[in-house]
């Protein structure tokens, strides 16, 4: 059955009304059922779990034991911690230096009005593993994460974004693979309509070399959170990745339509163009990308040398010297010596400690800032560098 849910909110206060149709699109379009519920924000979690099970009964779904027990349990919601997550979410969930900060603000306002509240709990994780994933990186954030995880499922061992956190703390920071599988497929086993899961889950699967069903979890990601430019963008991204370059380029572009200027789109539009061959539009992406994100810099000298611009390319690896050492600009020195050509250089940035989470993505040789592997190839040290990350497939 192909069916879709339309949905209208309207707040008033703390009190909440929730307008939802089931209606089926094919062959022709249909409406099977209409409800209008009213709820307070606090009962929010449950008011869904109700709203799960009666679609589920309506479209005949079998739902697995693990779900039945996440949507039969009553759970009890501070509303203004309940809302304050939510909030703390929607921020993180921007990805830029000042969303994260504003969300994890709004987490730990969270767990003040309630020490015991679950949801902040795996929103902190969350949070602190997003600053980890990126240029924020500094290595601090991951005992941090695994501190909120384990407190989180100590408060509630059924939240569905509890064993999300723990597929991306075990992904990124302990590098578990099997663990963090496990714990992706037991989080969208509870609770199939978690975007940011499906997205990590997605890169997770194209380590893997799963790259058909990496592209499903990722496009699915995209489905569920349609507006979220993010999920837009990378999935620009993993186009990219799997050769679809046209395709990634579109998907960039429909990301600045959904934020003017969002540098995510940039990103991947250079990426894109630079795959096709398009040297100079490449470069200006990259430009733009650096105006908005200075510590990206390091993207626009990969993209320097690969389009014959060395001298360009070695001007930022001297800036990138200058800089605080941390694990952004070390995967950032990793790539420029890597794409330049210095082998010893490649090699100690590479394994620097705490090493980035993209660290076996660009040892594996499915992102687009891979010089690394035709470099060391051969060199016994990064043979065992490897062999000790343990990838699947």
């Amino acid at each position: 059955m192909d069916a879709v849910i339309e949905a209208s909110l309207l707040e008033v206060q703390n009190n909440i009304r929730i307008q939802l149709k089931l209606i089926n699109t094919f062959p022709e379009e249909q409406q099977l059922w209409a409800q209008t519920y009213d709820t307070s924000m606090g009962d929010i979690p449950n008011l869904y779990n109700q709203i799960m099970k009666k679609i589920s009964n309506e479209i005949q779904l079998t739902l697995s034991p693990d779900m039945q027990m996440h949507l039969d349990e009553k759970k009890e919601v501070n509303p203004e911690s309940y809302e304050a997550y939510l909030l703390g979410m929607y921020h993180i969930h921007l990805t830029t230096p000042e969303g994260i900060q504003k969300g994890m603000e709004y987490l730990q306002d969270a767990i003040r009005i309630d020490p015991d509240e679950p949801f902040a709990y795996a929103g902190l994780t969350y949070g602190y593993l997003e600053i980890e994933h990126g240029f924020l990186a500094n290595g601090e954030g991951y005992l941090k994460a695994d501190e909120a995880a384990n407190k989180a499922l100590e408060l509630d061992s059924t939240i569905a974004e509890v064993y999300g956190a723990l597929a991306e703390l075990n992904m990124y920071y302990y590098r578990d693979f099997d663990k963090a599988e496990r714990y992706f497929k037991k989080a969208l086993d509870i609770n199939p309509n978690l975007a940011q899961t499906h997205y990590h889950y997605a890169y997770a699967l194209l380590l893997f070399g799963r790259n058909e069903q990496a592209i499903y979890e990722h496009e699915l990601a995209s489905k569920i959170d349609p507006l979220n430019p993010y999920y837009t963008a990378w999935l620009g991204g993993m186009y990219t990745c799997n050769g679809r370059y046209e395709e990634g380029m579109q998907k960039a572009l429909e990301s600045m339509d959904l934020v003017k200027d969002y540098p995510f789109g940039y990103w991947i539009l250079s990426e894109s163009k630079l795959a096709m061959g398009f040297d100079e539009e490449a470069i200006e992406a990259h430009k733009l990308l650096t105006q908005i994100i200075p510590p990206c810099k390091w993207m626009l000298g990969f993209t320097y040398a690969k389009t014959g611009h060395e001298d360009e390319a070695v001007k930022i690896l001297d800036e990138l010297k200058k800089d605080p050492v941390n694990s952004w600009n070390a995967i950032g020195l990793a790539v420029l010596n890597g794409v330049l050509g210095n082998k010893e250089e490649t090699y100690r940035w590479l394994t620097y400690v705490p090493g980035h989470a993209w660290v076996p993505w660009v040892v594996s040789g499915i992102t687009f800032l891979d010089p690394i592997n035709e470099l060391l190839k051969d060199d016994v040290r990064y043979q065992e560098f490897i062999r000790k990350l343990d990838i699947p497939g």
